[in-house]
C-alpha cells in the first residue's frame, strides 16, 4: 500500500470524525425536537378530547416564538369568542402608536375673575383628559382619591379663592360617544368591570359595597357600608344566601346615569364580611360633588355640582391653576394586562384615535395598525377595546400572529402576568412543575375560556400559544384545569 493512499485512508477516517463531532449535537438537538413535537401534539389531542368539552368550539394554535412555524394546532383560524386576552391587541397598539411614555393630563381651570375679596365670578371645571387612574385605589403610583381632592382644594386656596359664585362642573366630554362598548350585556354595567369609559374617570369608577354575610340560608346578605357615597343612590338589595362554596354571584343592575340599582344574585352562607363592586352612575358628577363638599368643608361656598359629559365644556379665557398627570403609559398597560381592567382598555382604545377621540375611531385606528404591521386582519373581529362584547372574535393563530410581532417590545411583553406568580395568572399552574415558566393573559366569561401568551420550555426555543373554548357546558374551573395541563405540556418534557 503506498504511503499517499495510508494518508487518504487517514484524512478520510480525520474527516468523518470531524463531521460526527460536529453533526452529533445537531442530531440530538433535532431528535429531541422530533420528540418534543409529538408530545405538544398529544396535548392538543387530549384537550379537544376532554368529555368536559364535548360540543364545544375551540381554537389552538403553538407556534416557535422566533420563526413563526407552527407545531400544533387545531382549528387555528377559527375566529372564536376572546374575552380577555382581547385587551393584548389593544395594549400592543397603544404602546406603539402613543408611546410608553405617553401621559394623559386632568387640569382643574376656571372661567371668569377673582375679585379683590377672593370672590371667583365664574365657575370652577375639572378638565378630564381620560386618565383612568385618577384616584385609582389599586395602582401604586396614582394619586389616591383622598390626597387628589386635598391637592385641589390646596390649588385653590392657592389661588386665593375664597368664595365661588359659579357651578363646579366636572368636565368628562374628552370622548365622543357612547360610555358603554357596544354589545355589552346589561347585567354588567352596574358592576365595576361594566362601568365605562368617560372623559373624566375617577376611582376607576368604581364604588364599594360592604355586607354583612348571612348564616341562615332563610336570610340575604345586608349592606353595612357603603364607600365612597355616592348622591341621590338607591340601591334595591334583592340578594340571597347561597351554599358555603358558592363564591360571589352577585350582580348590579343598572347603566349609566342610572340611580336606581338592583343587587341580584347570592353571596356564600358565612358569619364574616363580604365586598362587591359596582359601577358609578357618572364618574365627572362624582368628582364635581365630592370637590364642592370638600371645599364646603374648608370654608369656601359656591353655587351647585354639575357635569358636562357631551362635548368638552368651552368657554374663552379659562385659567389654569393645578394639573396632574397619569403614570406613563406602560405602567398603564401593565396594570391593564395584569389586573385585567376594562376601564384602561375602553381609553386607550379611544386615545388611540387621536383627533377624533371615540371608540368607533379606535377601531379604525386598530384595524389600520394591525395591516401595518403585517398581521392577518382576518383572523379579528373587533367591537371594543377591553373583550366585554360577546360579539368579539379572534382566532388562535390571529393571537399567536400579534404576540410574535411584538415580541420585541419589552413594555409589551413585560406587562404579561406571569403563571402561578402574579397578576389574574397568580392562581394559574400555581402548583405545577410549570410555575413561572408562562408568561400568559387569561380571559373568561360565561361559556368562555382563553389562555395567550408566551411559554419557556426546559432547554428549548420560546413558544408563542393560543388556545380559546367557547359554548362548553362543563364548569367554567374544570375547562380552566384541562387548559392548565395543555400549557404544562409546552414546557414540561
Amino acid at each position: 500500500m503506498s504511503r499517499n493512499l495510508i494518508f487518504s485512508i487517514n484524512d478520510i477516517i480525520l474527516s468523518l470524525n470531524m463531521m460526527y463531532r460536529l453533526l452529533f449535537p445537531f442530531l440530538v438537538f433535532c431528535l429531541g425536537c422530533v420528540q418534543a413535537q409529538p408530545d405538544i401534539n398529544k396535548a392538543v389531542a387530549d384537550f379537544i378530547n376532554e368529555p368536559d368539552l364535548k360540543g364545544a368550539a375551540i381554537s389552538i394554535s403553538v407556534e416557535r416564538l422566533n420563526s413563526g412555524k407552527r407545531i400544533a394546532s387545531y382549528q387555528p383560524n377559527t375566529r372564536l369568542t376572546p374575552a380577555s386576552i382581547q385587551k393584548l391587541v389593544v395594549t400592543s397598539a397603544a404602546l406603539d402608536i402613543l408611546g410608553p411614555d405617553y401621559t394623559f393630563t386632568t387640569r382643574l381651570v376656571h372661567s371668569g375673575k377673582i375679585d379683590e375679596n377672593g370672590i371667583l365670578n365664574g365657575d370652577l371645571i375639572i378638565q378630564g383628559g381620560g386618565d383612568p387612574s385618577l384616584g385609582s385605589p389599586e395602582l401604586e403610583s396614582a394619586v389616591k382619591f383622598e390626597d387628589l381632592q386635598e391637592q385641589w382644594v390646596a390649588a385653590i386656596q392657592k389661588a386665593g379663592i375664597k368664595k365661588i359664585t359659579g357651578k363646579i362642573i366636572g368636565d368628562g366630554g374628552h370622548y365622543e360617544g357612547y360610555f358603554a362598548g357596544p354589545g355589552w350585556p346589561w347585567e354588567d354595567l352596574g358592576n365595576y368591570y361594566g362601568a365605562g369609559v368617560w372623559g373624566l374617570n375617577i376611582l376607576e369608577n368604581s364604588f364599594e359595597l360592604n355586607f354583612q354575610l348571612s348564616n341562615n340560608k332563610s336570610k340575604g346578605p345586608q349592606i353595612i357600608k357603603q364607600y365612597p357615597g355616592i348622591p341621590n343612590l338607591l340601591l334595591l338589595n334583592e340578594l340571597k344566601t347561597g351554599d358555603p362554596d358558592s363564591g360571589d354571584q352577585a350582580f348590579i343592575f343598572g347603566g349609566p346615569f342610572s340611580y336606581k340599582r338592583w343587587i341580584r344574585g347570592s353571596l356564600p352562607q358565612g358569619t364574616g364580611q363580604y365586598t362587591i363592586y359596582g359601577s358609578i352612575p357618572d364618574p365627572a358628577y362624582f368628582a364635581a360633588y365630592h370637590l364642592r363638599q370638600k371645599l364646603l368643608t374648608a370654608g369656601i361656598d359656591s353655587k351647585s355640582a354639575t357635569t358636562q359629559i357631551d362635548a368638552p365644556f368651552v368657554h374663552l379665557g379659562l385659567k389654569n391653576i393645578h394639573e396632574i398627570k397619569s403614570p406613563p403609559l406602560s405602567e398603564l398597560v401593565r396594570a391593564a394586562n395584569h389586573e385585567s381592567i376594562n376601564l384602561y382598555c375602553e381609553v386607550f382604545l379611544r386615545e388611540i384615535g387621536k383627533e377624533r377621540k371615540s371608540g368607533e375611531k379606535g377601531l379604525e385606528k386598530l384595524a389600520q395598525w394591525l395591516t401595518e404591521k403585517g398581521i392577518d386582519n382576518s383572523g379579528f373581529i373587533l367591537k371594543d377595546g377591553s373583550g366585554l362584547t360577546p360579539q368579539n372574535a379572534i382566532s388562535a393563530s390571529a393571537m399567536c400572529s400579534l404576540i410574535r410581532n411584538r415580541k420585541s417590545d419589552n413594555s409589551f411583553t413585560s406587562s404579561l402576568p406571569i403563571g402561578g406568580v402574579n397578576g389574574t395568572a397568580k392562581y394559574v399552574l400555581k402548583n405545577s412543575q410549570a410555575k413561572g415558566k408562562v408568561m400568559l393573559k387569561s380571559g373568561s366569561m360565561s361559556g368562555v375560556r382563553a389562555y395567550a401568551g408566551i411559554a419557556n420550555p426546559e432547554g428549548g426555543e420560546p413558544l408563542v400559544f393560543c388556545i380559546i373554548a367557547n359554548n362548553f357546558t362543563a364548569k367554567s374551573g374544570d375547562v380552566r384545569r384541562a387548559m392548565e395541563r395543555f400549557m404544562e405540556k409546552l414546557v414540561i418534557p
